[in-house]
């Protein structure tokens, strides 16, 4: 789970505490521990966890005594004041991912499925990464910075999917 996940208990809907935010988007899953929620709204994007734990208590939320506890109290701190209609003055990079790091995640993303389709080291520089720059052949394109750029993106994309998106900070590293 997530870091930045709030985690509420008690039977009390979340769709009231939903109500306190205006939300541009709201996707949910049920899942067998409880509810999921991803809330985007103008001042920002926030993941609630209705959880089973303790059904029947009053409506509670939840930080867990454990290495993200800073950033879990952060991230209800920053959630509460959503729910007041304002908005917190700093954004840590613990909480959110700038985005320059969300559009090349997004890239990297892009180039795994590219590849899973069977496209070139060559297509994925000049559709995905440089898609502005004329098309090198032959020996320009195999001593180019592109093409040592584009397999250091992939490297690093497919190191992510093995796993290392768990040292992202804000990921609990347990599960």
């Amino acid at each position: 789970m997530l870091g930045t996940t709030i985690i509420q208990t008690g039977t009390e809907p979340a769709e009231r505490l939903l109500s306190d935010i205006p939300c541009n988007a709201v996707h949910s899953c049920a899942c067998s521990d409880g509810l999921h929620y991803v809330l985007t709204s103008a001042v920002g994007r926030y993941r609630l966890w209705q959880s089973d734990l303790a059904v029947g208590f009053s409506p509670a939320f939840l930080i867990p005594d454990d290495a993200l506890a800073s950033l879990r109290s952060e991230a209800l701190y920053r959630f509460q004041l959503a729910c007041a209609g304002q908005r917190a003055a700093l954004q840590t990079s613990n909480s959110s991912p700038s985005e320059y790091q969300r559009r090349r995640l997004a890239n990297m993303l892009a180039m795994l499925d590219a590849r899973e389709a069977g496209a070139t080291i060559r297509e994925l520089a000049f559709t995905l990464v440089y898609p502005n720059s004329r098309l090198l052949r032959g020996a320009e394109w195999k001593a180019s910075g592109e093409k040592r750029h584009v397999l250091r993106l992939l490297r690093t994309a497919l190191k992510l999917r093995g796993g290392g998106y768990r040292a992202f900070p804000g990921f609990d590293r347990s599960i």
